[in-house]
């Protein structure tokens, strides 16, 4: 990292500060390791279990989204670029924004103003979507497909921040079970975050279940069985690996030495 040039600043200040940034690392600043990072994620994820089974839902959602958090700034710290950070904002607002689509009370779709709502959305693809001839579900599709892609980018290939999607996702489908009044987009966002777990870590197939239950109650029985077929290749090829590897220990122990 460089120092950029500021009038402001003596020869001598540039002189130091070059130096101070040259000799941060993350030992002379207390910044976690991988590994003291996932040891802190699990311990956040297994209390926002235990908030969750007390129906403290919304201090489970916040203990998950740290998570997250301390995750995409940890990675986005190691590379220099606040990519991370920035789709996780961006995944979040997108799940908010998305239920301004959605009409209210004895409110009808074709009364939305998508040109009003998306006028004052955040979401730079509010901006880019053509508004004409487009209903307000295609637009909480969009903006849910774009959440569900940012979370992903967010924690991608991190075991710990694909727990915490997924946790989420189950989260909102209590919510929706429980409290469908209060939470009536709940299994639309508990969809979302298990499609973002997915996506996240391919090989993380504890969300199949809760997705396969999720789609076939929107009736999407065509996608059931693709994705419980995915899941089902990934476990036979993962236990043949798995097989091959301890015959391998077994058959050929002078390999390993």
């Amino acid at each position: 990292m460089q120092l950029a040039p500021n009038t402001n600043f003596s020869s001598e200040e540039q002189r130091l500060l070059q130096a101070v940034i040259r000799e941060t690392t993350s030992a002379s600043t207390g910044v976690f390791t991988d590994a003291r990072l996932e040891q802190e994620a699990k311990e956040k994820i297994s209390e926002a279990f235990e908030l969750a089974n007390r129906r403290a839902h919304y201090a489970a959602q916040q203990e998950l989204v740290e998570v997250m958090r301390m995750i995409s700034q940890a990675k986005d710290t190691q590379q220099g670029e606040p990519v991370r950070t920035f789709a996780l904002a961006s995944g979040l607002r997108a799940l908010d924004e998305a239920e301004d689509f959605a009409p209210h009370g004895t409110q009808l779709e074709a009364e939305l103003n998508l040109r009003v709502f998306t006028a004052s959305h955040r979401m730079q693809i509010a901006k880019e979507v053509d508004h004409q001839g487009v209903l307000p579900q295609q637009m909480m599709a969009i903006y849910y497909r774009y959440a569900q892609l940012k979370l992903a980018l967010s924690v991608a290939g991190e075991p710990a921040g694909s727990m915490a999607l997924h946790t989420l996702g189950k989260i909102y489908r209590q919510l929706g079970m429980f409290e469908p009044q209060r939470h009536p987009l709940a299994t639309r966002r508990a969809i979302a975050y298990q499609q973002a777990t997915l996506l996240a870590r391919h090989d993380n197939y504890l969300p199949a279940r809760q997705m396969a239950v999720l789609l076939a109650d929107a009736g999407h029985l065509a996608e059931v069985q693709e994705l419980l077929t995915q899941v089902l290749n990934f476990l036979i090829l993962r236990n043949l690996f798995h097989a091959q590897a301890i015959l391998n220990r077994i058959c050929c122990p002078q390999q390993l030495k």
